[in-house]
């Protein structure tokens, strides 16, 4: 088993760039983590197949992505919701705290959710058609067991990180680049959370701070 915190061996110049600029963030930001809550209850109603969720996530690396936003720099980790049955799952992606390695995960979402410091919902503002193909299109990449991309390249879809996987689900949904990544780091565009949930596909129907 693999223990200690897990260093990235920077592939080129501008990797480790970007290496040491997630690292600055983290020591300049990291606070510690805050008690879990023990349960949570889901407060809103959802009737639909696909939704977008953001949280402000409870563990080491949630400042840091909760910095590299575009504008708003509020929430550290996205996914899509979607329905299984009589529950609802998340299809998302992480990177574990000990070994740095993750691929797509499909959670159920109180367990998503109980792992927040606040988090929110947001309708999806589409075609049941749409919906329904961009929780396919998560799936695929959930099923090919898709890697946590601790290199942050947005050219190919052998590894993806959070926000680049659902913007990802949502354009390969709409054959379209909908969902544009507002931010450079090194040279490289990055997806923020929030040039998803600010665009203006989505409406938010709970938000856990109001």
């Amino acid at each position: 088993m693999e223990s200690g915190w897990f260093i990235p061996m920077p592939k080129s110049k501008e990797t480790v760039f970007i290496f040491f600029f997630f690292i600055l963030l983290a020591t300049a930001s990291c606070t510690g983590k805050d008690s879990m809550p023990e349960q949570q209850v889901l407060p809103v109603e959802l009737n639909d197949n696909a939704y977008l969720i953001v949280r402000l996530g409870d563990g080491y690396f949630s400042n840091i992505f909760r910095r590299v936003s575009s504008e708003e720099k509020r929430f550290s980790h996205s996914g899509i919701i979607h329905r299984v049955g009589e529950h609802y799952k998340v299809y998302h992606i992480e990177a574990n705290e000990l070994t740095g390695k993750g691929i797509v995960r499909d959670e159920l979402l109180e367990s998503f959710i109980n792992h927040s410091k606040e988090w929110a919902i947001y309708t999806i503002n589409a075609p049941d058609s749409i919906k329904v193909e961009i929780v396919r299109q998560a799936s695929i990449f959930y099923e090919s067991k898709i890697p946590f991309d601790l290199d942050f390249e947005l050219t190919s879809d052998d590894k993806l990180y959070c926000s680049e996987l659902v913007a990802k689900s949502i354009n390969n949904a709409y054959g379209e680049e909908l969902i544009t990544p507002g931010r450079h780091i090194a040279g490289r565009l990055f997806f923020g959370l929030d040039d998803i949930y600010m665009h203006r596909l989505f409406h938010c129907i709970y938000d856990s701070r109001d």
